[in-house]
């Protein structure tokens, strides 16, 4: 099996790529530069609530073209309303290094392992069209608790009781030797040491390594700080490693080149990386990785003393079609990191059909006390989402830095209690999308891009609330757009203070539909002492009834359909339904 997996293999089984209709009119006909052309649609890893693509294009020098996007279950009627694709060039990115000329977008919040329909309209006021239908389908979720085709038995080196056959010697005997569809039962015990995966599953039968269920089955390392307790070698795929107890080691788990890797409900500490795709390039990344309800907790309980030298991320991925949700993670340096492309990055990322660092999910997880970043989402090329999320007391909340291309989607996440800011747009990020977060700054500022600018961005329904020093952001280019934000501080808006939206809307139109947003409109919002710990329960960042918030937003598709009211809520809670579940799931 190669490494460059396609087809049915990388969506899954389910991923259908058909080229229903192609009308390419007008761009081919004229020699006219402002004129688009279109070239071949993309289809990135599917997840399993999310499609991506790129549609690569030329012409079009003055990046006018637009693309609009809708979708319908395979063959059901009528279509829906996606968001537009964002067009992405030398003269819409603030990145040293990074070039193409394309399109790329999301069809956000669909339902797993389902068929859609997606139709891409691209039009350009200058000459050029096409309309572009395909249909593709979303991956279905891991199974899990598989009773596996085969059970082996595997015991620890001091285990004393009645043994089941059949019975591995010892476990890294059961780490080389397990088949297909084999399920790999370890019994409660310590199996000390380091241990290489060279097991290879196919993607209908996994190996399943999981414990028994009599105990608690921890592989320790022994404190190693150099080593993978659990190393997976290159070109092994489609392995599960599910309620395992992994401690001692630099990682945890490491795999580099595999493809399909489940890891869930495991429990991962005293590590610098809990999980971690390794860092290569091009085709040899890692797939379509679920990792999932997981508990990580890292060696950096005192978080708060920041010094120069530490380093690791409970979860650091790296590829394409991850899916990270409903994580426990806490005490490293980052929570989770995705920080892995190396510039310059070369013109061929927007051609390849592979592509590098894009259509990743990161979603419902549940991280704090990091010394860094709680989600570091920096040097994702395109389709990179960061959604509903819950992080808090750290230094800093998310960061950008920066996109290289985008889009990024950073959607219905909460932050607050830091010790800096909840965000990071630094370097100059590029596709930057913000809507319906709730954040609250500990002490510097509650939106900060510092010296550097974002630019082909946009921002909607947030509220970015708290920081001695207000909200700043510095936008670089007529293309970025803000509005139907709330805030309870003045705006700096490219360093130049508002008091109010209404002040920011009069001087230069971005915030039109802006309201002030008093921090105590909201239930029960964070105290902010730095010095001391919180519960996590103890904050509530929904909206009291009366709140400016409520009914203050606009409607975007695939992102707040179904609001109730008017119109939706600001931030990431609409009014009147239950709270967010963070982190692993019962």
């Amino acid at each position: 099996m190669t490494n460059r997996i396609k087809s049915s293999a990388l969506w899954s089984g389910i991923g259908l790529f058909l080229v229903m209709l192609a009308q390419f009119v007008g761009a081919q006909e004229t020699a006219n530069p402002a004129a688009i052309i279109p070239g071949n649609l993309l289809i990135d890893n599917p997840t399993l609530y999310h499609l991506a693509f790129r549609w690569p294009v030329s012409g079009d020098e003055n990046v006018n073209a637009t693309v609009q996007v809708s979708y319908r279950k395979s063959g059901q009627a009528p279509w829906n309303p996606a968001l537009p694709m964002l067009r992405i060039s030398k003269q819409t990115t603030g990145v040293d290094g990074v070039t193409g000329d394309l399109f790329a977008g999301s069809v956000l919040n669909l339902e797993p392992a389902t068929t859609y329909d997606v139709r891409f309209e691209l039009a350009d006021p200058d000459g050029g069209r096409a309309v572009t239908n395909i249909t593709v389908a979303t991956r279905a979720e891991p199974a899990e608790n598989l009773p596996g085709k085969r059970r082996v038995h595997v015991y620890p080196a001091d285990y004393r009781g009645a043994r089941q056959e059949p019975a591995a010697p010892d476990l890294q005997s059961a780490f080389t030797n397990a088949q297909p569809g084999d399920l790999v039962l370890l019994h409660a015990g310590r199996y000390a040491g380091l241990f290489r995966v060279s097991a290879n599953g196919t993607e209908k039968e996994p190996v399943i390594f999981r414990a028994a269920g009599d105990g608690e089955a921890i592989i320790d390392g022994g404190g190693q700080v150099d080593k993978s307790v659990i190393e997976i070698e290159p070109g092994c795929h489609y392995l599960n490693f599910e309620q395992l107890f992994v401690r001692g080691g630099r990682t945890g788990i490491r795999g580099l080149q595999n493809n399909g890797v489940v890891v869930r409900r495991c429990t991962i500490s005293d590590v610098l990386y809990g999980i971690s795709t390794g860092a290569t390039k091009g085709s040899f990344l890692c797939n379509n990785w679920y990792v999932a309800d997981n508990t990580l907790t890292g060696r950096y309980s005192h978080w708060k003393k920041r010094t120069h030298d530490f380093f690791g991320a409970g979860i650091n991925i790296a590829g394409r079609g991850h899916v990270v949700c409903f994580n426990r993670v806490r005490y490293f340096w980052d929570g989770i990191s995705t920080a892995h492309v190396k510039l310059p990055v070369p013109m061929s990322w927007a051609t390849d059909p592979d592509g590098a660092q894009n259509a990743l999910d990161i979603y419902n997880n549940d991280i704090s006390e990091t010394v860094d970043d709680a989600i570091e989402a920096d040097h994702g090329l395109c389709n990179i989402r960061v959604m509903q999320n819950r992080l808090t007391d750290s230094l800093v909340g998310i960061s950008v830095q920066p996109c290289l291309a985008g889009p990024i989607y950073v959607t219905h996440n909460v932050a607050y209690r830091f010790t800096q800011a909840p965000w990071k747009l630094y370097i100059a990020p590029t596709g930057v999308v913000l809507f319906h977060n709730t954040t609250m700054a500990a002490i510097w500022r509650s939106l900060c891009s510092a010296n550097t600018r974002i630019s082909n961005s946009t921002l909607r329904n947030n509220l970015f609330l708290g920081g001695r020093e207000g909200a700043h952001v510095n936008v670089g280019d007529a293309r970025s757009s803000m509005d139907y934000d709330g805030f309870d501080r003045p705006i700096f808006y490219n360093n130049k203070p508002y008091p109010t939206p209404g002040d920011l809307a009069a001087a230069l139109g971005q915030e039109k539909h802006g309201v002030v947003v008093p921090a105590d409109s909201l239930v029960n919002p964070p105290t902010f002492d730095v010095d001391r710990d919180y519960a996590l329960v103890s904050v509530d960042l929904r909206l009291k009834p009366d709140s400016p918030a409520v009914d203050a937003g606009e409607p975007l598709p695939t992102i707040n359909d179904g609001f109730s009211g008017k119109a939706p809520d600001l931030g990431a809670y609409e009014s009147g339904r239950p709270l967010q579940h963070y982190g692993p799931r019962p």
